[in-house]
């Protein structure tokens, strides 16, 4: 038994609307992956410098609860300013802003201490830029006064 000759319903190959039609789906798709991937790494980014932040002023808030000094000998103090020679805490704060120093972005502390009858509330705060705004990382604690 003979097979008749095989014909093609198709012609063999692409048209060039259908090519230009692919590249255009095709540059379409790899842009939108483009676009999440930069939003993703941004955002990985953001995360990295909260954390950061984050475990530095808990670290100073360390310093301020295991210092034998009362937390009213750190508030105002800055890591924009250098402390008075004489200021006690003055090598706690000085580690502080050496560590400040390894943030990736420029970033600056701030110590507040409000005295309330029976305890001492404590605020450390971080100021930092992150991709263009300026972001900040809180810390408060009460602390109860010793008598």
């Amino acid at each position: 038994m003979k097979y008749p000759p095989c014909r093609l319903q198709h012609p063999q190959g692409l048209t060039l609307i259908e090519v230009l039609i692919s590249v255009a789906i095709l540059a379409t798709t790899i842009m939108s992956v483009f676009t999440i991937y930069s939003q993703c790494f941004v955002e990985i980014r953001r995360a990295k410098n909260r954390t950061l932040a984050t475990n530095l002023t808990q670290m100073m808030m360390e310093m301020i609860i295991a210092s034998p000094y009362a937390p009213s000998v750190y508030h105002g103090l800055s890591t924009n300013e250098e402390p008075s020679p004489d200021n006690p805490v003055k090598n706690n704060l000085d580690a502080w802003k050496a560590s400040l120093q390894t943030f990736p972005t420029s970033a600056i502390g701030v110590i507040d201490v409000t005295t309330e009858t029976y305890t001492y509330l404590v605020v450390v705060h971080i100021d930092y830029q992150d991709y263009g705004r300026i972001s900040t990382n809180t810390l408060s604690l009460h602390l109860a006064k010793h008598f």
